[in-house]
């Protein structure tokens, strides 16, 4: 079966997809008589049992899968979010049925991992992505080099994190918001909206009440006031939008589906509204098809989403050069994803982050850390506190085996 799996990883690096202009040459040089091969994949799975509210369902749980890739006798960090919960007697065959193709990565070389992982697209978007993350974190590592700036990120100065809230309730609403100020995360918040103009403004006002007037509050409706493309006009929409406004809303992101015509129009019948968009810039390699200018104010960078984090780089600078907002997302992320999008968000100069640890909902990676480079300034920003080599963290592994739900050896 090995023998296989190699048969086919050296068919698709030897392959040419017509989608996949290879985005990290520098990488691979920088590489060039540091290399090593992966000897070792492995899985931690980590259920999270926290309820999030979306416009569009109630997710009542969700398994997180820690997976730790070994070359050259270091560790590379990623995560996986599964979006679901999965029930614990489970766990171990679900983590060995959907990260099963990890192990056709084995003995490859850190190098040929990522351009098999090129290669693959456009299928398994977010596992190619997870994959991605944790072979940037070798290629750091192997070569000495923070992740960051073998991409060719220079950013230092720290940016706000976002404290994102997701019910329907005023008074969790108020509650959950309350917590973002114990968490020092006062400057941006983000609420989840749910294309209903009552229980929107109700949410809104709630986290106003709490916050105050010069938060900057991001609603995400997740297209809740149009859950299907139409040629329909967009006035409706725009009214709407501006109800949420003047009850406090700072930007709107994915009001709803649209052409990008659609998106244009609507940013120009809002005024100081700023419209954000998320879907559009997904993924990574299709986003300048796909997005302009006009489009909005803000453009968000999902994880889980772009496909590559590579191509988000080189996405985060197009939008920059328009002039406009940058912020890194998030996809409910709790563990070693968080410094990595972090230091990603610092390093290219983005106006806010997301994707930001999140011990309100699980503990188990802030039980298990043992380094991280990121720390916080007293305003409460992330920043860099110290340069290390890949995405810098150093985990417990017997611990977080102690801790995980099931660990699995792909």
């Amino acid at each position: 079966m090995r023998i296989i799996h190699h048969l086919l990883a050296t068919c698709l690096l030897l392959g040419s997809s017509a989608w996949a202009k290879d985005p990290l040459p520098d990488i691979y040089k920088a590489l060039e008589g540091k290399d090593a091969r992966i000897d070792s994949i492995t899985a931690y799975a980590i259920p999270v049992d926290a309820e999030r509210r979306f416009s569009y369902r109630v997710q009542k749980g969700r398994l997180h899968v820690f997976v730790r890739f070994s070359a050259g006798g270091h560790s590379g960090w990623t995560e996986l979010n599964a979006t679901k919960a999965i029930p614990d007697g489970q766990l171990a065959a679900y983590m060995s049925k959907q990260l099963k193709w990890y192990s056709e990565l084995k003995g490859l070389t850190v190098t040929d991992g990522l351009k098999y992982l090129v290669n693959r697209r456009p299928k398994n978007r977010k596992e190619l992505e997870v994959a991605e993350m944790a072979l940037l974190d070798l290629a750091g590592r192997l070569t000495g080099i923070p992740t960051i700036e073998l991409l060719g990120l220079k950013g230092k100065e720290p940016v706000p994190g976002v404290f994102c809230i997701l019910s329907d309730d005023p008074a969790q609403v108020e509650k959950m918001a309350k917590l973002a100020v114990e968490q020092r995360l006062t400057t941006h918040t983000k609420v989840k909206l749910f294309g209903k103009e009552t229980t929107d403004i109700a949410v809104i006002q709630a986290a106003r009440k709490v916050l105050g007037p010069d938060v900057y509050l991001v609603g995400d409706v997740n297209g809740g006031y149009r859950p299907e493309e139409t040629e329909e006009d967009i006035q409706p929409i725009a009214v709407a939008l501006l109800k949420l406004h003047g009850a406090g809303l700072s930007a709107c992101e994915d009001p709803a589906k649209m052409s990008a015509d659609q998106w244009v129009a609507l940013q120009d019948a809002v005024g100081a509204l700023d419209i954000l968009p998320d879907v559009p810039v997904r993924p990574a390699w299709d986003a300048p098809k796909q997005i302009k200018p006009g489009m909005g104010r803000v453009f968000n960078m999902h994880p889980a989403c772009m496909g590559s984090v590579a191509e988000t780089v080189s996405v985060g600078r197009l939008i920059q050069s328009w002039d406009r907002k940058l912020m890194v997302g998030d996809s409910s992320l709790v563990g070693p994803a968080c410094p990595a999008w972090t230091q990603m968000a610092i390093g290219l100069g983005a106006d806010w982050v997301e994707a930001i640890e999140k011990p309100q909902e699980n503990d188990v990676f802030m039980r298990v850390l043992k380094r991280n480079p990121v720390g916080r300034t007293k305003d409460g920003r992330f920043t860099i506190k110290e340069s290390l080599p890949g995405w810098g963290l150093e985990l417990d592994q017997a611990k977080l085996g102690e801790l995980a739900g099931a660990v699995v050896e792909l």
